[in-house]
């Protein structure tokens, strides 16, 4: 079931100037990036900015259904 299957990740990229923390939401079928959001620290604005991507571009369904 394509687009159905997703899985989130949050890591950090080191940068001359610090760290960036990435969140990345992944489609595991297709093995792509669906949506992602860097920012300076890990706080929820990253999450969400993430999630917030997805609503945008049609790929999260509230509720979720089997």
């Amino acid at each position: 079931m394509p687009n159905r299957l997703r899985v989130a990740n949050i890591t950090y990229v080191p940068t001359p100037q610090g760290f960036v923390f990435l969140g990345i939401v992944l489609d595991v079928l297709s093995r792509k990036i669906v949506c992602g959001a860097m920012i300076p620290r890990q706080t929820v604005e990253m999450v969400q900015a993430a999630l917030e991507c997805m609503w945008f571009r049609g790929l999260f369904e509230w509720p979720v259904t089997a």
